[in-house]
């Protein structure tokens, strides 16, 4: 956002608490950037509000609209929110919940607030101030992603090939699910062992590099080409992920520009993760 743009949406905030349009701001799913064919999102109170289709029904929520009393309500299993249009709080399964900026309707749409309401639903919100991007990311990301792709090979070099980078995969599939869920482990524990932390993230690092090497050496039919390119993207961002946190246990980078640079990475990592299933889906079309 331009300097001047900034200081006129703090002015209209403070004044007036008007919405500063940001039509500069991107918002996605679990790396797939959503669309907003009516109203785009709006910075109101130095808070992000999007409209109310495109994201929340796309993470499998019922919406229902009550125009008698303004609200607003989402269904996904045995999970309810009700939120009020122009409440500063959101009803989750029954409990009150404070929010920052309320929801309300601007040019005939309904606005949430993105951060509250995607974390009332469980999901984490990633801010990246470079690409001026929210990522939204909820339990069907990794649901998503492909496990197991057939295809039709037509010599015995293609089956060879496919076999040695699927190893190749596997391996860093298997490193990556356990390097993930220490991570996740180690980040609730406030007696966190940076030692261990950076030895553990570096054989992490150490394992995608080995991936990407052994990809890389891999003659893959043309016609999986963009599969081979994809793939090695998305092994890059995970690959800065590790070396990230190795940084960051090493001491060389502050925590605040560790959190920061975490977006970041976190947000190249799901565009490249969605990107990758696309490309693997369309090979079973």
């Amino acid at each position: 956002m331009k300097l001047r743009k900034a200081i006129l949406c703090a002015v209209a905030a403070a004044a007036m608490s008007t919405a500063c349009y940001a039509q500069d701001i991107n918002v996605s799913l679990n790396g797939n950037i959503v669309s907003f064919p009516n109203q785009q999102p709006v910075v109101v109170e130095g808070r992000t509000l999007i409209p109310l289709r495109g994201v929340f029904d796309n993470m499998g929520y019922s919406i229902d609209w009550d125009g008698e009393t303004k609200t607003v309500t989402l269904k996904k299993n045995s999970d309810t929110l009700k939120i009020a249009i122009g409440q500063a709080s959101i009803d989750v399964n029954g409990a009150s919940t404070a929010i920052d900026v309320p929801a309300q309707i601007i040019n005939g749409s309904t606005m949430l607030p993105l951060r509250a309401i995607a974390t009332a639903t469980g999901a984490e919100v990633l801010w990246d101030a470079d690409s001026k991007t929210a990522t939204i990311l909820d339990d069907n990301m990794a649901k998503n992603m492909p496990n197991e792709v057939q295809v039709l090979l037509n010599s015995q070099e293609e089956a060879d090939a496919v076999a040695a980078y699927s190893a190749a995969i596997k391996e860093l599939n298997d490193s990556s699910v356990a390097f993930t869920d220490y991570f996740v482990a180690a980040s609730e524990n406030e007696n966190l062992d940076l030692n261990d932390l950076k030895a553990k993230a570096q054989k992490a690092y150490d394992d995608a590099v080995a991936a990407e090497s052994k990809i890389n050496g891999v003659n893959i039919p043309a016609e999986y080409s963009d599969t081979k390119t994809s793939v090695l993207k998305l092994i890059s961002s995970y690959k800065n992920f590790t070396k990230l946190i190795v940084d960051f246990a090493n001491g060389d980078i502050s925590p605040n520009d560790y959190l920061a640079k975490l977006n970041s990475v976190m947000t190249e990592y799901a565009q490249n993760a969605a990107a990758y299933q696309s490309v693997v889906e369309s090979l079973q079309k």
